[in-house]
């Protein structure tokens, strides 16, 4: 390191004590190094790479990181360096120019055990003549370490020597026997901390958990969970309904007292930031992140300095479908989750915010696409455990966009226009992470020219409808087939549904061209009648908003009346996500199709959000096993069992069970096995003209199986 001192350690001087730095020899630690030295303490200067070697060999009193010095994240390198020392019990201290509250958070989390100013030295120097002074006293001895808390135990003698410890450690305690009163006590001590037993008289300890953690009130208490059940279940449940920590019996007191100790502290920095309205000002109220605004104002201070980042936006998919379906208070507990859960995956992110919305963003000082990769995956696999939000298991899927600053963008403006573009992209193409390039720009320009297009398909015979057959598995005969929406553009060739579908809801043009489908369906049954198969059903997709239109219902049954064709003819499919987006409204509309006698399907079951109670509160026929799970079956043994599950299902509620993209025979042999009884998929029929299918309807034979 340049300009660096090594000072040995001095035994025949007496020196007692060993500081460890790591920093630049500035004038500012000249200053501290002589008051160091008139304390006898010696001082060690090294290089990150030297640290771990040096704190084993000298066992000093304290080690100082300057963060000017490390290459990268000091606050990621105090973390790493806090893991190694944990057994020592050293006192980590954080110099930094750096006095963003947040960020002085985000270092106490990391293990800092004081952060300072490098302009004013003289507070490190008293604090290291503290240390010095009282060798004995535990680092933890400030009033942000003193804390107010609420133990919740049942045993006595358990609650007894925690009160007793804890006390002498300067913290105020109230101990509660059982959860009955938690929730009035809390609101009356407002703790800083609560000690939960999980095994409580009269209400579940994971109970008390949820209830406070959905508080908006409540829900920022640090929970440290104190139980004798040891599997790992337990913790991992306790963990996800948003506990903070979770210590077994019997405890250690010193691991106990050194967690609740860095909580305390923590809270107390938290509750700091927010009697100040200037953090509130930059920061999102509900999740504490910061808000669009500081994160613009922080990428361009960086972009005029030079620096090069990654901006990732991430948009968690159909969250509507948690605020409908649930309740606003669990969006809302969802959106708090997700900030944690970025907070603790991403400890490489320089900046995390909420954008708006279910939408959020991330920074990384980065130029390596592949960190941000690894970023992006790391956040789909935390995303993809299960939150429990009233009473119900939910899974969240993001959408990431990223842009390389200044690369791609050289301003705050175009950074996020380009990775709101690739997010966008992200979402269409059901990916993890999508990277901008600057085709997108011309697939925008696309998809303006589309959005203008499709309102006049139809009458410039743009628009066709196709239909798939379903067959029986057994007979191989056809039982049916579905109505698939296709677009030629004159200019761009077929566009695909993934994408044409999107662009009719934005412009509402879906509800006439969803009309317009109904009519061509009902044009092919007729067809079928005529040559005898009045046995045919037709299934026609509804999307999300499609089927929250106030005039559907009346819409298709005029059509119907019209074209003079039974409902029973008619099978409506509506995807797993639609269906929940609002239960009640769901229930009431699919209950008047069903009085009118149509058949009712759950497309792309077992991909969206599951709650297997509302197939009781639902009149549905069928369940549609999704081409995502019947692809990789035999071969992959999760896909099989959800494959297995979902026929079993269906047999138990006497519902029709459907398998989607069936294309080779090992997958057919498989369904059989299971008792599936029909299926659709290329092994037996690409999508085909009307006339194609009458063709082979005519024909009244077994069912042959063509290539695509």
């Amino acid at each position: 390191m340049n300009n660096s001192k090594f000072y040995a350690v001095d035994s025949e001087r007496g020196l007692h004590s060993v500081a460890i730095m790591i920093a630049e020899n500035s004038q500012s630690f000249q200053s501290i190094c002589e008051a160091l030295d008139e304390m006898n303490v010696s001082c060690v200067f090294c290089s990150p790479v030297e640290l771990k070697a040096l704190v084993t060999a000298h066992d000093p009193i304290l080690v100082l990181v300057d963060h000017e010095v490390i290459d990268g994240d000091g606050i990621d390198f105090c973390s790493e360096l806090r893991n190694s020392l944990l057994d020592m019990q050293v006192p980590l201290v954080y110099l930094t120019n750096n006095e963003d509250p947040s960020e002085m958070v985000r270092a106490f989390e990391a293990g800092v055990s004081n952060i300072f100013v490098n302009s004013r030295c003289s507070e490190l120097i008293d604090y290291l003549r503290q240390i010095l002074e009282s060798p004995n006293v535990p680092l933890a001895e400030s009033v942000w370490d003193r804390g107010n808390i609420l133990m919740v135990e049942d045993e006595d003698f358990v609650a007894d020597a925690l009160k007793i410890a804890l006390i002498q450690q300067g913290h105020e305690v109230n101990r509660l026997a059982d959860g009955s009163r938690m929730l009035s006590e809390v609101d009356r001590l407002q703790p800083d901390i609560l000690l939960l037993d999980l095994n409580l008289p009269g209400r579940s300890g994971f109970e008390l958990i949820a209830e406070l953690k959905s508080s908006r009130r409540h829900r920022h208490i640090p929970i440290i969970v104190t139980s004798g059940q040891t599997d790992r279940d337990c913790v991992l449940k306790a963990l996800r309904l948003g506990a903070e920590d979770y210590v077994r019996k019997p405890f250690d007191m010193a691991e106990l007292s050194a967690r609740i100790r860095n909580l305390v502290r923590i809270k107390s920095m938290h509750d700091l930031m927010k009697r100040s309205r200037i953090f509130w000002h930059d920061h999102d109220e509900l999740t504490g992140l910061v808000n669009k605004s500081a994160m613009a104002s922080q990428i361009r201070q960086r972009l005029v300095a030079g620096q090069s980042l990654a901006l990732l936006i991430v948009d968690i998919d159909d969250f509507h479908r948690i605020d409908h379906g649930i309740g606003d208070k669990a969006g809302e507990v969802a959106l708090i989750r997700v900030a944690d859960c970025l907070n603790k995956t991403l400890p490489m992110a320089s900046i995390i915010a909420r954008i708006e919305g279910a939408k959020f963003a991330v920074v990384m000082k980065t130029t390596s696409r592949g960190r941000v990769e690894l970023a992006a995956d790391l956040i789909a696999k935390s995303l993809a455990r299960p939150l429990y939000l009233g009473g119900q298991e939910v899974y969240l899927r993001a959408s990431i966009g990223v842009c390389m600053a200044p690369s791609q963008a050289t301003s705050f403006s175009g950074a996020f226009r380009c990775a709101s573009l690739a997010v966008q992209e992200a979402a269409i193409s059901g990916g993890r992470a999508c990277f901008f390039d600057n085709a997108m720009d011309e697939n925008r320009r696309i998809e303006m020219t589309l959005e203008k297009d499709i309102l006049h398909a139809i009458e410039r015979n743009e628009m066709r409808v196709v239909f798939q057959p379903k067959v029986d598995l057994e007979s191989q005969m056809i039982t049916g087939a579905e109505a698939l929406l296709r677009w030629q553009h004159p200019k761009y060739g077929w566009i695909s549904p993934l994408k044409m579908i999107p662009i009719a809801e934005r412009n509402l043009a879906i509800i006439p061209i969803g009309k317009w489908v109904v009519r061509q369906a009902c044009k092919f049954w007729l067809a079928c009648d005529a040559i005898g198969r009045a046995d045919m059903t037709v299934a026609i997709n509804l999307s999300a908003k499609q089927f929250r239109d106030r005039n559907l219902v009346n819409d298709i049954m005029a059509i119907l009346r019209q074209e003079d064709v039974p409902t029973s003819a008619i099978e409506l499919e509506i995807t797993e996500s639609c269906s929940m987006e609002n239960v009640d409204a769901t229930q009431k509309t699919l209950t008047e199709l069903k009085q009118l006698g149509f058949r009712l399907a759950v497309d792309d079951f077992g991909t969206g959000y599951s709650s297997l109670s509302y197939l009781t509160r639902f009149p549905i026929d069928t369940l549609k096993i999704d081409r995502s799970f019947v692809m990789n079956v035999p071969c992959d043994t999760a896909a099989s069992a959800v494959a297995a599950g979902i026929v079993s299902l269906a047999k138990s509620l006497s519902l029709t069970c459907v398998a989607e993209g069936v294309e080779t025979e090992q997958q057919l042999e498989f369904l059989r096995s299971l008792g599936c009884t029909t299926g659709q998929g290329y092994l037996f029929s690409k999508p085909l003209e009307m006339a194609q299918v009458l063709e082979k309807l005519r024909k009244d034979v077994s069912y042959q199986r063509m290539s695509a």
